[in-house]
C-alpha cells in the first residue's frame, strides 16, 4: 500500500496549514483522531509511522492520536476538539451536513491511480466446502465479519448480495461480528464456526504472506475476473475508496 505518498501528502498539507503561524503557536499539539476499530495492523503500520514520521519533521508540534467512536462519531469529535480525521471512506457520510471537513488524501495501492476503487470485500469459505460455490449458496448460512460498520469488512459484501437479487438484512442465518478480521474472522472460518468470512480486500493474501495461515486453505468465493481492477488481489464486490485523511 502507498503509505509513503499518503505520508509526504499529509506532510505537506500540514505544513502548508500550520507553518504561517508557527512560531506563534510553538508547542500546539495536534490531535489527530482515528476511526476506532481499525484492523491491528492498520493501526501499527499507518498511524504509529504516520505519527512518528510528523513528529519528526515537525518537531515543535506534539501530534496525538485519539480514538474516535464509530457510533459517536460527531460528539467524539467535538469532545476532543479534533483537527485531522483517518476514518474509512464510508465514516465520513455521517459527517456530512453537520461537521465541516476538507478531504486531503485517500490511501491507494501501489501501481493504482483511482482513489474511488481501492477497497471492497472478500467472500471466503474452507477450500475443502464443495457446497459452497456461488453467493447464492451462502444464504442461510453462518456468516463472521468484523463490524457492521466497516466498509470491506460488512458493507461492500451486503451491496454485492443485494446486486444479486437477495435480501442482505435477511441472508444470512446468523451474523457474527469479531470487530478484527484478522485473526477472529480467518479463525473462526477455519473452526467451522462460521461458514463465511467477509475479509476486506487484500486482508487474504497479506495473511497468507504473513505465514498466519496455510495458503489455500481458504477459497474466495464469486471471485471478479474482469481485467479492469486495479488491484491484484482477490475481490468478490465492487471497489470503493478506502482510508482517508481530512482536515476538520
Amino acid at each position: 500500500m502507498n503509505l509513503k505518498k499518503l505520508l509526504s501528502t499529509f506532510l505537506w498539507v500540514l505544513i502548508l496549514v500550520i507553518s504561517v503561524p508557527c512560531l506563534a503557536y510553538e508547542g500546539l499539539t495536534v490531535k489527530i483522531g482515528y476511526a476506532q476499530g481499525l484492523e491491528l495492523y492498520h493501526q501499527s503500520s499507518i498511524l504509529k509511522e504516520t505519527l512518528e514520521y510528523l513528529q519528526k519533521k515537525i518537531p515543535n508540534y506534539r501530534f496525538e492520536l485519539l480514538p474516535i467512536s464509530s457510533v459517536d462519531t460527531q460528539e467524539d469529535i467535538k469532545k476532543e476538539k479534533i483537527d485531522f480525521l483517518i476514518a474509512p471512506s464510508n465514516f465520513f457520510v455521517e459527517l456530512s451536513g453537520g461537521i465541516p471537513f476538507t478531504h486531503l488524501a485517500t490511501r491507494i495501492f501501489d501501481g493504482t491511480k483511482d482513489p474511488a476503487k481501492t477497497v471492497g470485500s472478500t467472500f471466503v469459505v474452507r477450500a475443502e466446502r464443495n457446497d459452497i460455490q456461488s453467493i447464492k449458496d451462502l444464504r442461510g448460512k453462518n456468516c463472521a465479519a468484523s463490524l457492521p460498520d466497516s466498509l470491506g469488512g460488512w458493507l461492500a459484501a451486503l451491496g454485492e448480495i443485494k446486486e444479486h437479487g437477495f435480501d442482505p438484512d435477511n441472508f444470512f442465518k446468523t451474523k457474527n461480528f469479531t470487530q478484527f478480521q484478522v485473526p477472529d474472522v480467518l479463525n473462526s472460518v477455519l473452526s467451522g464456526s462460521s461458514d463465511v468470512g467477509i475479509l476486506s480486500t487484500c486482508i487474504l493474501e497479506e495473511a497468507e504472506a504473513l505465514g498466519m495461515i496455510e495458503k489455500g486453505s481458504l477459497r474466495v468465493i464469486n471471485k471478479k475476473t474482469d481485467d479492469l481492477s486495479p488491484i491484484h488481489c482477490a475481490r468478490s464486490t465492487q471497489l470503493y475508496s478506502d482510508m482517508s485523511f481530512v482536515s476538520l
